[in-house]
């Protein structure tokens, strides 16, 4: 697979996680966490995609702060409709 190939997948994986996962509280334990849900093609590439970016390093990002907006605007998004 080419470099360009993993760039690629990654970015879609990354779309598809802020646009389809739930974030939610766990009432018991009040953690936050997110449910994904993939097809079994993109469980796979999403696998691959971790295993092959495993580093030691803090993400830049706060992808669940970012979820948490993109989650909010689809909302609203859709209740404006």
């Amino acid at each position: 697979m080419k470099v360009d190939d993993t760039h690629k997948y990654a970015k879609q994986i990354k779309e598809k996680l802020l646009k389809f996962s739930v974030p939610y509280t766990d009432d018991k334990d009040k953690l936050e966490m997110v449910r994904l849900r993939f097809y079994p093609n993109e469980a796979s590439e999403m696998l691959w995609q971790l295993a092959l970016g495993y580093t030691n390093l803090k993400p830049e990002v706060d992808y669940y702060s970012v979820l948490l907006k993109v989650r909010k605007s689809n909302t609203e998004d859709k209740e404006g409709e």
